[in-house]
């Protein structure tokens, strides 16, 4: 590819910011040639560069309550929404975890599970969620074990079951 050292996969932290093709890296991950126009990839551009949206939705409270079901509170908060890209995904969600710590990060849309699994460890995007995940938002502490994701599968199949209200 023009502008890699190597496959975008596989560049370390100095490689990656030497880039000069930044697309390169979704061209990687999506199997060829993203067809976009120069605003799609200008805005693209802009987005990939900026924080998570989860970022950006109001905090809940400082410390869930006692017996709260984390994991009901996790995909309350997410709200059938994506925690990289914002987008509502019904149905759709998976729980991201860390393989190093095994612990639940928080629930992502299949392109932006696939995308941070892929992603160099310095990309802006993916740096800022591993840092400030939507668990460490809530402060819940889940191991991604066999019960949690049973559990997290039952709560996303009914996320009309999660509300608050």
């Amino acid at each position: 590819m023009p502008g890699l050292a190597g496959c975008a996969r596989h560049l370390d932290d100095e490689e990656w910011q030497d880039t000069v093709d930044s697309q390169a890296y979704f061209r990687d991950v999506h199997g060829g040639c993203l067809n976009l126009t120069v605003e799609q990839q200008a805005e693209q551009r802009l987005r990939d560069a900026g924080p998570p949206a989860c970022h950006a939705w109001p905090y809940p409270r400082a410390v869930p309550l006692p017996g709260q079901d984390p994991v009901d509170l996790l995909v309350t908060w997410h709200a059938s929404r994506c925690a990289a890209c914002g987008h509502r995904w019904p149905g759709d969600l998976v729980g991201d975890h860390c393989h190093q710590s095994g612990h639940l990060r928080g629930l992502l849309c299949g392109i932006c599970n696939t995308a941070e699994g892929t992603a160099p460890p310095r990309h802006p995007r993916w740096l800022r969620y591993r840092t400030l995940t939507p668990a460490l938002i809530l402060g819940v502490l889940l191991p991604y074990n066999r019960a949690v994701r049973r559990r997290l599968s039952q709560a996303l199949a009914h996320p009309d079951q999660n509300d608050p209200a």
